[in-house]
């Protein structure tokens, strides 16, 4: 799911009467590892995606969201009639263009590392923990988890 995609929603929701539209895409991976006595004992992977519409018709809010991409426009026909049973309200906005920081926090390593840099990594922070003290005999169980995420919000006001 990408801006076309979203910028898709937007012009159908538009052109099925919405004054004002809000589109929310995001994805997110996650790779998490547990170890335990210097074996693996849990590797999990994971992978969602979602993406909800917000429209505002004649200051009525409609909403609706999913997860399959291919059922886009039944969504942005959800949002379309779910406005048509709320009560008007002056305040249903939707924010203006504004400027905002970018954050840099994003580490590429972490969106492509393999799974055994991985799970050496689990064993590591276990080990560690071990060699920390020699009072330290036993670790409940060390685990890293390793998620990536991208969210785009893209409304009728830029």
């Amino acid at each position: 799911m990408n801006t076309d995609f979203g910028l898709r929603m937007l012009e159908a929701a538009q052109t099925a009467g919405a004054e004002s539209v809000e589109v929310f895409l995001r994805n997110s991976t996650n790779l998490s590892i547990e170890a335990k006595h210097q074996a693996i004992e849990t590797l999990e992977t994971s992978a969602t995606q979602g993406f909800c519409v917000r429209v505002i018709r004649d200051g009525r809010l409609g909403f609706s969201f999913a997860t399959d991409p291919g059922a886009w426009e039944s969504v942005v026909a959800r949002a379309i009639e779910s406005s048509r049973h709320t009560e008007p309200d002056e305040y249903n906005v939707l924010p203006s263009v504004s400027g905002f920081s970018n954050v840099e926090v994003y580490d590429d390593a972490i969106a492509t590392i393999p799974e055994t840099e991985a799970i050496r990594t689990a064993l590591s922070v276990e080990q560690a923990a071990l060699d920390t003290d020699k009072r330290i005999t036993k670790v409940r169980k060390a685990s890293t988890s390793f998620t990536t995420s991208e969210t785009r919000i893209i409304n009728s006001f830029g």
